[in-house]
């Protein structure tokens, strides 16, 4: 009897263990499922359609920016983002309204979305201000001259057999000046390319001045600049001008500036008329207007060419 009675208990047991196991799986089942519902009602949520109007209101926004960068002075040659536009709206049109198309089925996002347009709006702004940024940047050098040089100084450009690259005042490789050393004849040649930083593709020119970022020294007075004359810049200062023929100190002129050569004359004070005409001793007055200096004298004249044949 006692048996029969064991046995009744361990069949009671497994039978109650059976029937719980069996309710845990069906729960877990339900569960699994209401998780799998609730993650899909979810996405469903998140997902969208692209509706039409996000494409005309992106062509719109482009049709207008290339119109105001038209009317800008400095970019008026990026009227072209407009064609971009143009083109968007005219697909815009065939399939709103050729094709009957009011939003598109698509499996983005709208987190996604929503980067979508930030780049369509975003992407030309940036573009134009990398332009900007490109364009207005000068052609940065050192000079570097011997000590007391006065005289001619023609630098060549692009030359394999020229100075090695060398920068100052560079930091990690950036925004550094190219360094040019002149020898004793006036002259040097460089492997740097001289370059006006410009977009031809897009006919935007730097507006820079063409001698700003050049600076001169002595090579053994690197905290005294030579100052620069150029007649687009300095036209008209006096001041300056008598300040320097008073106290004798050493002014350049320049002459040419071009991406093959760099031509400048180094006079010490009153030197101007040693390498320079007067107005009145020039057989041809719309001579005297050629350049910010006075035309130069032909001995010097021949002097440069020798010195870019060299």
């Amino acid at each position: 009897m006692l048996l029969c009675l064991l046995r009744s208990i361990i069949i009671t047991g497994i039978a109650t263990f059976n029937r719980t196991k069996k309710l845990r799986q069906t729960s877990a089942i339900k569960l699994n499922f209401k998780h799998e519902k609730s993650r899909c009602d979810t996405t469903n949520f998140n997902k969208t359609k692209f509706n039409m109007k996000r494409l005309r209101n992106i062509a719109i926004y482009y049709i207008i920016l290339g119109i105001l960068l038209m009317l800008s002075f400095w970019f008026f040659k990026l009227w072209k983002l407009s064609i971009i536009g143009v083109l968007l709206l005219i697909i815009y049109f065939i399939l709103r309204y050729l094709f009957g198309v009011k939003t598109i089925p698509n499996n983005l996002s709208k987190s996604k979305l929503l980067f979508f347009d930030l780049f369509f709006y975003v992407h030309p702004i940036l573009i134009v201000a990398l332009i900007w940024w490109y364009t207005a940047k000068p052609f940065k050098q050192i000079i570097l001259l011997p000590q007391g040089y006065t005289g001619i100084v023609v630098i060549d450009y692009d030359r394999k057999d020229g100075q090695e690259k060398k920068w100052m005042n560079s930091f990690l490789g950036i925004g550094g000046s190219r360094l040019i050393k002149i020898d004793t004849n006036g002259y040097a040649k460089t492997q740097f390319k001289h370059f006006n930083q410009s977009i031809p593709i897009l006919e935007i020119e730097n507006d820079t001045d063409d001698w700003e970022g050049t600076k001169l020294y002595y090579e053994n007075n690197l905290y005294n600049e030579i100052a620069f004359f150029t007649r687009e810049k300095d036209h008209g200062s006096d001041d300056l001008f008598k300040k320097i023929t008073k106290h004798n100190l050493p002014i350049a002129y320049s002459y040419l500036n071009s991406d093959e050569e760099l031509v400048f004359i180094i006079g010490i004070g009153n030197d101007y008329h040693k390498y320079f005409y007067n107005k009145g001793n020039m057989e041809n007055d719309s001579d005297y207007y050629l350049q910010f200096s006075d035309s130069l004298r032909m001995e010097y004249k021949e002097q440069i060419k020798k010195l870019i044949n060299k």
